[in-house]
This record gives structure tokens, sequence and C-alpha cells, in this order.
């Protein structure tokens, strides 16, 4: 296994737990539904959009997926976590943080584009791969304002 696939593993981990349902105070259940789902992506083949308006699909190099127990991919977007751009901001802030593993993030502004493609774009063709994890982040299901306030944060990553 690889660093990069050990540290996706750990993001995978955290989105679970940040998708698990809880218990509200006075022990009702409160269904939660998937706060993101990395999607298995090859390098040179168009993505596969067709996610839910607030839906947050990670698209990640397929072999930076291979060996994890990854769960079915949920299109929909969460009941109880619909504001897409605020589950983002959120991991991209606990990589900040320095509570996951460094990733590299490249913005996804068209659905129709590959990873690789994006990564020219962002100036990431010199990530590597074994060792960094790569998810590309679908900025086409944004406002033009919340696209561009994510877009500044990207730069700020490796």
């Amino acid at each position: 296994m690889t660093l990069a696939q050990q540290r996706i593993g750990e993001v995978l981990k955290w989105i679970q737990i940040s998708s698990a349902p809880r218990r509200t105070p006075l022990n009702d259940p409160t269904i939660v539904g998937p706060f993101a789902v990395i999607v298995p992506s090859e390098l040179d083949a168009p993505l596969t959009p067709g996610f839910a308006a607030n839906a947050l699909p990670l698209f990640a190099p397929k072999a930076q997926c291979e060996g994890l127990a990854l769960p079915p991919i949920d299109k929909e977007a969460p009941a109880s976590q619909d504001r897409m751009k605020e589950r983002l901001e959120h991991l991209l802030w606990k990589v900040q943080a320095g509570a996951l593993p460094p990733c590299r993030f490249v913005p996804l502004p068209d659905g129709r584009e590959t990873l690789r493609e994006a990564m020219e774009r962002a100036g990431a063709t010199d990530t590597d791969l074994d060792r960094l994890p790569l998810l590309g982040v679908p900025l086409w299901a944004l406002s033009a304002w919340d696209s561009a306030s994510i877009t500044a944060r990207l730069a700020s990553f490796p």
C-alpha cells in the first residue's frame, strides 16, 4: 500500500464517521447522510458527474483507491448536511489544521474534463501520486461566488 493510499484511507475513515447517524439529546435518531463520497476515477477519462446539487463527490485517481473498502457511491445530497460548500470548507480546514493527512486538491470547474486535465490547469502535474492523495473538487456544482471562494482557498494548498 502506498503512502497516498494510506492517507486517502484516513480521509475515507473520517468521512464515514462524519456520515454516521447520531442521536439527539433526547435520544431520537438523526440521519446524517453522506458527508462526501470518494469516486475512483481514471486519470485520462472524463469524470462522471450526475450527482445531486449538494452532494460532495471527491474524484480520486483509481490507483489511489485500490485496496480501500469504499462504500457504494451515493449520488444524493445528505438530508441534514445540505450545504456542499460548507462541508468542503470543513474538509479543507481539517487538512490545513493537520487533523487529516495532507492532500492535493484540484478544482474541477467542468464535470466533463479529466483529472489529468485538471492537474495540468492547476499546475499539479508534479504531484507524487504515490505519496500525496489527489482529490478533484466539483466546482461546477457551486455558484460563481462560492466557486471563486473555494478556488482561492485551494491555492493555499501544496
